[in-house]
């Protein structure tokens, strides 16, 4: 049977390292990237652009870090709109562990 291939295929750690700094850093303003994609701020808006993929690969890749714990859902209170806003944050735990290879390179050819 056909199955659809890996949203991730073709992103490499390097890639990866990006969009989690970039989550890390937020779309500015004190703002937080939102899990909604309806939001100004969704999150797969870094995805999409760092890993050059369609908006519906992007989806897919959240989704699978929300359902993996990599991105927890919360909220914050959005400076703009002075209101609680639905949010994600990156997992540092599970972010290292995704990333560790990248280091056990770095290490290793030093």
């Amino acid at each position: 049977t056909w199955t659809p291939p890996s949203p991730f295929a073709g992103i490499g750690l390097d890639t990866i390292e990006r969009i989690f700094a970039a989550i890390r850093e937020g779309p500015g303003d004190g703002e937080h990237f939102s899990p909604d994609v309806r939001s100004d701020h969704w999150v797969g808006t870094p995805i999409a652009e760092l890993a050059h993929k369609d908006d519906a690969e992007a989806a897919r890749i959240a989704d699978t870090w929300i359902d993996n714990a990599v991105l927890s859902k919360g909220s914050h209170r959005s400076p703009k709109a002075r209101k609680f806003r639905a949010d994600v944050t990156l997992n540092e735990a599970k972010a290292a562990e995704i990333l560790s290879p990248l280091f056990r390179q770095s290490e290793a050819a030093e």
